[in-house]
């Protein structure tokens, strides 16, 4: 069995098999000096990679320091990283400038040392694949799609499933506050939104003609109470070229609410119409307010919805999940190809 250093995300049923990297820093750099290093994300990469040369596999966290010891193990010469999740940054929607300095970066650093340090690279949507093994220029065996269970980590928080007419929304990330709301000026429908304090000014702007209810930053219970308490959730997606909405998703069929939801990029191979939700175009608030009027007219078309999505993720779940994440850090076969 090959020996992990393991500072990744995932938790449920991988430690088993991996040594964890604070656990590590504690052995080898006793505990004062373990707790600054990993306070510190630059110091962090510079121990992963002296740590590295006792293990056959390292897992690091991406975005914390994920770039910066590709590098650092490019120069060491050693071939030993596996990016478990990984969620790249994209410049698309950034500023021209932004955008060519990274794609210049990309390029000229970040990509010749993913080459010389990279084993294996995890992707959550199938159009990933061939995007990263082409920007880096990765093998293709070194780039593997590995489909996220949307539903089943964990016990939902709410039991009340009221149905009450309304429509729910909420989301941090890739949010289009201006379709919904301008779907929502459509329908006339109750709505209930939950938005980051970054998106609160925004869409209280927006909501002065809607009246929504709107709360922000609130606990995980009580966004499932005021989900589960809702007829339809829309899940409004801006294209931010990777992915997103995914457990927005798993909630909405985890809390048995029918979802519409846009068909971003991001929901390749998640969103299925009419199976795990409603698909609608981006930019479309057209298309969002005749669906999402259907839901709430037809009882039973939105409870056939809630039984497909409820159907689908039972067919794939974590425990299907992790053996493929475990069969990809130990570099050995992906043994679920049929699972997709």
């Amino acid at each position: 069995m090959k020996k992990i250093l393991y500072d990744a995300s995932i938790e449920h049923g991988i430690l088993d098999v991996v040594d964890r990297l604070p656990g590590v820093c504690a052995l080898r750099f006793g505990k004062t000096l373990s707790k600054i290093v990993l306070r510190n994300n630059i110091l962090k990469a510079f121990a992963v990679a002296y740590l590295a040369k006792d293990y056959d596999i390292v897992a690091p966290d991406w975005y914390g320091y994920g770039r910066l010891l590709s590098l650092l193990m490019a120069i060491l010469h050693q071939k030993k990283i596996v990016f478990v999740e990984f969620i790249d940054y994209n410049p698309a929607n950034k500023n021209a400038l932004v955008a060519f300095i990274y794609n210049l970066y990309i390029k000229l650093i970040l990509a010749p040392s993913m080459r010389r340090s990279v084993l294996g690279l995890h992707v959550m949507t199938p159009w990933e694949k061939d995007r990263y093994r082409q920007l880096y220029r990765l093998p293709e065996n070194a780039v593997r799609y590995i489909r996220w269970p949307i539903a089943g980590w964990s016990e939902p928080s709410s039991t009340m499933q009221a149905g009450n007419g309304s429509v729910f929304s909420a989301g941090r990330a890739a949010c289009d506050w201006d379709t919904l709301f301008a779907a929502a000026r459509l329908g006339k429908w109750p709505l209930t939104v939950v938005c980051s304090k970054k998106d609160l000014p925004h869409v209280l702007e927006l909501n002065k003609t809607v009246g929504a209810k709107v709360y922000s930053e609130i606990a995980v219970s009580e966004h499932d109470q005021l989900m589960a308490q809702a007829s339809v959730c829309v899940i409004c997606l801006k294209e931010s070229n990777k992915s997103s909405g995914h457990i927005r998703l798993g909630s909405c069929i985890t809390l048995g609410v029918p979802s519409v939801v846009t068909a971003v990029k991001g929901m390749d191979g998640y969103l299925i119409d009419g199976v795990t939700g409603c698909s609608v175009p981006p930019n479309d608030p057209e298309a969002i307010f005749r669906i999402v009027t259907g839901l709430l007219d037809d009882k039973n078309f939105a409870q056939k919805v809630v039984e497909n999505g409820r159907n689908f993720v039972a067919s794939y779940n974590k425990d299907h999940y992790i053996r493929r994440v475990k069969a990809m850090l130990m570099q050995e076969p992906d043994p679920s190809e049929t699972i997709i």
